[in-house]
């Protein structure tokens, strides 16, 4: 590889062509020479035969082209493949409708119980405050101070609301 001199673009150009020239015009060994020849000669005949068997493959694939029980053949298969790319369709889509009714039931089943926990605390906080009313009440009829009767009535209705 050549490095680039200093002294313009122009002249490392014009060294560069000089230099592919010479290297160019240089004389190889026979050595060289031959295995050079050796190496085309043997990709030239691996192209001549992969060309032949090409060759050869598509008048193989037209022959069997015109035989009609080979066209029925592949036209079978086909559709059997096409058969049973659908059922394997059909039973992806049965299964995701499966596993979203399943998925709907657990979260439906989920919401559920959370609906009856939330009813069952609301219940218990009812009862509590209920409790605490009547307890309110026992002290608002056991007590002789009229005031005191009124607040905690008043305190008793508005904690039952």
């Amino acid at each position: 590889m050549l490095k680039k001199k200093k002294c313009g673009q122009d002249s490392w150009l014009l060294h560069h062509c000089i230099t592919m020239l010479i290297e160019l015009t240089k004389r190889v060994s026979h050595k060289v020479w031959r295995q050079i020849v050796k190496r085309e000669r043997r990709r030239r005949i691996r192209q001549k035969t992969a060309q032949e068997l090409h060759l050869k493959h598509q008048e193989e694939q037209a022959a069997l082209m015109q035989d009609p029980s080979y066209r029925e053949e592949l036209e079978r298969l086909w559709i059997m493949e096409e058969e049973t790319w659908r059922l394997e369709e059909e039973e992806a889509h049965r299964r995701k409708e499966e596993w979203q009714l399943r998925d709907a039931a657990l979260h439906s089943k989920f919401l559920n119980e959370k609906c009856k926990r939330e009813f069952q605390e609301e219940q218990k906080k009812k009862q509590e405050v209920l409790c605490a009313v009547f307890f309110q009440y026992h002290v608002i009829f056991h007590s002789s101070d009229i005031s005191l009767v009124l607040a905690s009535l008043f305190l008793c209705v508005f904690l039952a609301y």
